[in-house]
């Protein structure tokens, strides 16, 4: 039982716990918990259907800015529809959507430095198969979320391979392979890709080496040849070989 003595002690130390708060939050010791209140970031005004997959510099202007992932829409557990939103430092909201997505698991795959211009792409999933997925790059371009496709196939090499609407393709499999790496050379950035695909009884794979180089603000050409690799060789290149980037 608590007698009247016990119960006079534990409210003055209550009173004096209060006083000391409020005192160390008017000196800056403790910040309040309205301080924050009016923060926004890229899921503020949709938080029941958005989540916040990063902080990064979209813009390219040094300071970091928040990325938020909304699931409009799913077939089961495929995401048929999903909206990626940036909050920049600044305060603006930048929104792109993709509304034929065929993507199971997490939509967000990471960002990095692609092209040649400031602030990190957002590398984002489109479409997957069993074993191919077609991923989505996002830019901030002059206050818009913009889509960056990827670089055109010289058109001997894109008789074998479709990339979904110049979507950027990753494959590992027995029967075919893809992967995308990016290189600085002399301050050249370098995009190569290489894929191939083989008969399961074949000792190699056959396809294409494709090189690329970021040039007055936008990918050319620069080499492609057909190649072959061997089992070993083909499970170097397969998947995404970009700083910052998961394989």
């Amino acid at each position: 039982m608590i007698n009247s003595k016990t119960a006079s002690r534990a409210r003055r130390l209550a009173i004096v716990a209060a006083a000391t708060t409020t005192a160390a939050v008017g000196i800056g010791l403790v910040a309040p918990a309205a301080a924050n209140a009016d923060a926004k970031d890229a899921c503020t005004g949709v938080r029941a259907h958005c989540r916040i997959v990063a902080t990064t510099d979209v813009t390219g202007d040094g300071k970091k800015d928040s990325v938020g992932i909304v699931i409009q829409k799913a077939d089961g557990p495929f995401v048929t529809s999903y909206q990626v939103r940036v909050r920049t430092a600044q305060g603006e909201l930048v929104r792109a959507t993709d509304k034929d997505a065929g993507w199971e698991g997490d939509i967000y795959f990471g960002a990095a430095a692609i092209d040649g211009r400031p602030g990190k792409d957002l590398v984002v999933g489109h479409v997957e198969g069993a074993h191919t997925a077609f991923y989505h790059v996002l830019a901030y371009q002059q206050g818009q979320l913009v889509l960056r496709k990827s670089p055109k196939l010289p058109a001997p090499a894109a008789k074998d391979m479709d990339t979904y609407g110049r979507s950027w393709v990753v494959d590992g499999a027995v029967s075919s392979f893809a992967g995308i790496r990016r290189t600085v050379s002399h301050g050249q950035v370098i995009l190569l890709e290489n894929f191939g695909s083989r008969d399961p009884s074949a000792a190699k794979y056959a396809g294409w080496h494709v090189a690329y180089r970021w040039s007055a603000g936008h990918w050319t050409l620069a080499s492609y040849r057909r190649q072959s690799w061997t089992d070993k060789q083909a499970a170097s290149h397969w998947g995404w070989h970009v700083r910052g980037l998961p394989r």
